[in-house]
């Protein structure tokens, strides 16, 4: 339904679409033929300007009566430049809070604005999240990466505002959902009573969406140091581990909705290509690791003891990745179990096991075994020309009109393999850093799937109107939070774990750059200011300011390097300390490892 309304105060125009109404009005400055607002040649001298004012809306419903006159009304009485100037303030103000990055690159700086204006704009004054700007709904997974890019940028109370929305779905829904609506009363009491009386999960809940959610709430912890709401929740998140669809050997199996599934299949040129039903024929690789992650994260938080049942069924679910899914000679697992006959996909996949270092799984599975994977990997898909891993069995050279002949990947993918290299393969992490120059859209976005070969993307577009397949794949919430949070894990290298009262910090100075300062991480609570300045290619000099009241006894591991020595290679320098006791076996391989105190300020210098 389309058409125009005339009102007493000039011509408004409306189109209304399966789920929305758009609504142009005039500004108060109109002042010629009403008519003429819709369509008007313009005719100017050389140097002459015209300024044109006018408002749009956007709403759903049904066109009432009164409603052109209404918000004409609301035009007119309104000052453009006023509005402007407020929403201006209100973006420089919340720009200023959280973490404050401040880098000689505009380029990065501008990039990491704007993933954060483009998931900042997708969240609801409700706390609810949803991928503009075709899909009006709220998809489980998809709030995954935005509470960790959140975390990560110090932003914990817009987080929380993700998972208190999720928490009043998941009661609204009766149970974990694959997606839900966005505008759920918050102020009704939970509909669920006994979650552990739910039943089991089943299709595109089975298995890996609910365990982004208790993993979520995690990497919530590890930045707050506040277990709170983790206890408050405590039967919810069990459900979501304890609920899901694993078979008797603590196999489980794919959701079906992961959104590598079809680039997997391309790319490795399984049988049934992009259609393939991976449910019905593999357990997952992923939903394992996911699995054990959030087992993990939850029994630290709570304190669970070994005889939990959390930590039994986890012990039995981390047992399939040696019984089914390593491959010993090969150093790599398996990326799934095929159900028929338990053989393995002799291939690992991108998206698949790097979620191993994405969850931070070191300490739980090894350091060795992570880093032997991710070699493996790296060595079948390692592309050097583009600073990225793409795995191609050269099965696609086109598709649509898209140039395939060097693979399609998922906009995750850059921000699975820039954390993944930025912890275990130093020499390759800055390609896959700069990557981002050209994988990023001209917007600051990435999209859910792009072509590799000229980093294409892959962004239907059937109908002018927007009304059928728009630009679903465009600004996309999930995506670029993961690559978002990616970068400033590359830079910073924070990695905070508040059970144990530690954090990490492992900061590259990339492209010789001469300086960086990071102001505002959090760790457990404990608010921290980093920065680094190079003083040659052979000396790099750090400081950290422990700027929170919650930092004391606080177990700090600062990894150093140099531009000449273990930027962008494997060579350790060494450091020393001024402001802070240092282990100094650690410091002859560059680590600085001490005790932090709230106020304390320490400077090193790596050489």
């Amino acid at each position: 339904m389309s058409g125009f309304e005339e009102s007493a105060e000039g011509v408004a125009i409306f189109k209304q679409l399966d789920r929305r109404i758009t609504t142009v009005c005039p500004d108060a400055t109109w002042d010629g033929d009403k008519a003429a607002f819709v369509v008007q040649d313009v005719d100017l001298e050389a140097g002459a300007s015209r300024d044109f004012q006018f408002w749009l809306f956007f709403s759903d419903g049904k066109v009432e009566a009164g409603r052109v006159e209404h918000l004409t009304a609301l035009a007119k009485a309104s000052d453009v430049k006023e509005i402007f100037g407020a929403t201006n303030s209100w973006w420089e103000d919340w720009f200023s809070q959280g973490l404050v990055v401040e880098l000689d690159d505009p380029m990065v700086t501008d990039l990491i604005e704007s993933f954060q204006y483009t998931l900042k704009a997708q969240i609801s004054y409700n706390g609810a999240m949803s991928p503009l700007s075709h899909y009006g709904e709220y998809w489980t997974r998809d709030i995954s990466s935005p509470v960790r890019m959140l975390s990560i940028m110090s932003r914990p109370d817009e987080a929380r505002s993700i998972l208190d929305y999720h928490h009043v779905a998941a009661c609204a829904n009766e149970g974990f959902f694959n997606a839900s609506k966005v505008d759920w009363p918050t102020d009704v009491p939970c509909a669920v009573t006994d979650w552990s009386a739910l039943p089991v999960l089943t299709n595109k809940t089975a298995a890996e969406a609910p365990s982004y959610i208790v993993h979520m709430y995690h990497r919530l912890f590890d930045t707050t140091g506040d277990s709170s709401l983790m206890r408050e929740r405590e039967e919810m998140l069990r459900y979501g581990l304890q609920k899901q669809n694993m078979d008797e050997t603590f196999l489980l199996p794919f959701s079906d909705d992961e959104t590598f599934r079809a680039a997997m299949a391309m790319n490795l040129n399984l049988d049934g290509g992009a259609s393939m039903m991976f449910a019905d024929v593999a357990w997952s690789l992923h939903s394992t690791l996911l699995y054990v992650a959030a087992a993990d994260g939850l029994a630290a938080a709570l304190g669970y003891e070994q005889t939990d049942e959390i930590v039994e069924v986890r012990n039995s679910v981390a047992a399939t990745l040696d019984q089914y899914y390593w491959q010993e000679e090969e150093g790599f697992w398996a990326a799934m179990v095929y159900k028929d006959d338990l053989r393995p996909l002799m291939a690992p996949y991108e998206d698949v096991n790097l979620t191993a270092a994405w969850m931070n799984l070191e300490d739980a599975l090894g350091w060795d075994r992570i880093s032997s994977d991710i070699n493996a990997l790296v060595e079948r898909a390692w592309v050097d020309e583009l600073g990225v891993i793409q795995t191609n069995a050269g099965a696609y050279s086109e598709l649509f009109g898209f140039d395939l002949s060097m693979g399609v990947a998922t906009g995750m993918t850059p921000g699975f393999s820039l954390y993944a290299l930025s912890r275990h393969r130093p020499d390759l992490a800055q390609k896959s850093f700069n990557a981002f120059r050209e994988i990023a859209t001209a917007s600051g976005n990435v999209t859910e799937d792009y072509a590799t070969k000229g980093f294409i993307p892959l962004m239907p577009l059937y109908d002018d109107s927007g009304e059928f397949g728009e630009v679903w794949a465009r600004f996309r919430p999930w995506e670029g939070a993961q690559d978002a949070e990616a970068i400033i894990f590359y830079l910073t290298g924070l990695w905070p774990d508040a059970a144990n009262h530690r954090v990490a910090l492992q900061p590259h100075l990339p492209n010789n750059l001469p300086r960086a300062t990071y102001r505002g991480l959090m760790a457990g609570g404990c608010k921290i200011d980093l920065s680094l300045e190079e003083q040659s290619e052979t000396v790099r000099d750090y400081a950290v300011h422990f700027t929170g009241d919650q930092c004391n006894d606080l177990d700090v591991t600062l990894k150093t390097a140099t531009w000449e020595c273990g930027e962008t290679d494997f060579c350790q320098v060494t450091v020393t300390a001024n402001g802070c006791v240092i282990d100094q076996g650690a410091a002859a391989t560059g680590t600085a490892s001490f005790k932090a105190q709230d106020k304390m300020i320490c400077t090193f210098r790596a050489e």
